[in-house]
């Protein structure tokens, strides 16, 4: 049986069998395999760039055994990782019921910052309790970014719940071919709330080349993100582009 000679210092589990080297922007392969005389050798199999799911691909053809433990590492880290129960009110239990109202107001919907700048709406709100002191801009900016973990780690809670995912993948391209954008949803039942859900999970930059493997790459690090295992997607829904069918086919969906 083959193991593994290094560990990479990706957060995706398959950079325990690889190593990847940003001056030559190459990969290796770090599987030690045993010979039929006994002897044990590293792979050292090269691959340009680092693209995961080319090196999934490998492991798949050439380290069963890698290959079968990565699979379960990947479905175990997909259904262990939870929200901390409590953890949203957390961060904000020093501030003002409105202000924390404010901060979820804020992290959750695309309302934006400069509406507490607005007199007319810092008027309504002293209008509903004029015992409230409106925050000031700057204290409200320090707090989204852990607010918007919060409502993240909720999300990532309630997508747990569900047994099978359906996903939505675009690609859409500024006139001028000046910037391009890949966009995934997921749609799902949950199965402690009795509701179907739909989430944004990302709308992402995407320098060219647009090619199938560089999706099949950055689709594989959205899913991860949000801690959802590749065997529990149900259906991939896109348009007829033959780079996202290749995406498709590359991630075996």
């Amino acid at each position: 049986m083959a193991t593994a000679a290094g560990v990479g210092s990706k957060r995706c589990p398959v950079w325990k069998f690889f190593k990847y080297f940003k001056e030559e922007n190459k990969t290796l392969c770090l599987v030690v395999t045993s010979s039929d005389d006994g002897t044990e050798k590293v792979s050292v199999k090269e691959f340009k760039g680092q693209f995961p799911t080319k090196l999934k691909k490998h492991l798949k053809s050439q380290h069963a055994a890698e290959y079968k433990a990565l699979e379960m590492e990947e479905k175990m880290n997909g259904t262990t990782k939870k929200a901390k129960p409590g953890s949203q009110m957390a961060i904000t239990d020093a501030f003002h019921p409105a202000t924390k109202s404010w901060l979820y107001l804020l992290g959750g919907t695309n309302v934006p910052l400069s509406l507490v700048d607005c007199p007319e709406f810092v008027e309504l709100l002293k209008e509903l309790d004029p015992r409230y002191n409106v925050p000031q801009r700057k204290k409200l900016s320090r707090e989204i970014d852990q607010v918007y973990q919060c409502l993240k780690d909720k999300l990532k809670s309630t997508i747990s719940d569900s047994q099978k995912i359906s996903l939505c993948a675009d690609i859409w391209t500024k006139p001028g071919m000046s910037a391009a954008f890949l966009g995934v949803t997921s749609h799902f039942y949950s199965s402690t709330n009795k509701k179907h859900h739909q989430i944004i999970l990302a709308v992402w930059r995407f320098p060219s080349p647009d090619t199938g493997e560089r999706i099949a790459d950055l689709m594989h690090h959205i899913v991860t993100e949000w801690d959802i295992p590749m065997s529990e997607i149900f259906r991939v829904i896109i348009d007829n582009g033959s780079n996202m069918v290749a995406a498709l086919k590359q991630q075996s969906i």
